[in-house]
């Protein structure tokens, strides 16, 4: 059997050499742009499978009549919408990504989409993870990190510490956008929750 509900399971034992060999995987990787979509949009689906196991347990502990219930089950709905389009969601985050990811490295005075690609869509392993809180979700940003600036250490040739910059760029400048955006927002750096003052 090759493949189950759509997902792939060479790409089960593929996941496996990536964490534990990153190294050696990231020396060797010559895969093309479609071998990364499949493989990219085989974790997303994998992540949301995890999720909806999850969900599923806990629903049976929320009562039927309450908020809660209604609410967890729409968020099975859109589970399930997003393992229907996760092709779509592989397309869009692996061109965003690699353009990113391959726009600092080009500042740091290199350029290879197809390389930044192979960073973004194997690095998604991470997704595999479960999700069950803050601690897991920290872990899998430490991971992906590290896999990532591996990633670019092998496929750019950077230095290690180079490779470090080019990965935490994209993040940072997310970060100071959103860091922006509250300031336009929220000028007086008063929180959405703030109560203006009251006027006699």
């Amino acid at each position: 059997m090759e493949s189950f509900l759509g997902l792939e399971l060479k790409y089960f034992q593929l996941s496996w050499s990536i964490i534990s060999n990153p190294s050696a995987f990231f020396e060797q990787c010559n895969a093309d742009e479609e071998e990364l979509l499949r493989y990219m949009t085989f974790t997303i689906r994998v992540g949301i499978l995890l999720r909806l196991l999850v969900s599923m347990v806990l629903l049976v502990f929320i009562p039927r009549s309450s908020a809660a219930h209604t609410l967890a089950i729409s968020l099975l709905f859109i589970q399930l919408l997003v393992y229907i389009l996760a092709r779509l969601g592989a397309i869009v985050s692996l061109w965003l990504g690699s353009w990113l990811l391959n726009l600092f490295a080009q500042l740091a005075g290199q350029s290879d989409r197809l390389a930044a690609s192979r960073i973004v869509a194997f690095s998604s392993v991470v997704s595999l993870i479960p999700d069950s809180g803050t601690m897991s979700a920290m872990w899998s940003v430490i991971v992906g990190l590290i896999l990532e600036t591996i990633g670019v250490h092998k496929q750019y040739r950077f230095r290690v510490l180079r490779a470090i910059l080019v990965v935490l760029g994209p993040p940072l400048v997310v970060i100071v956008l959103l860091l922006l955006l509250k300031l336009i927002v929220y000028p007086a750096g008063l929180g959405p929750f703030v109560s203006p003052p009251m006027h006699p």
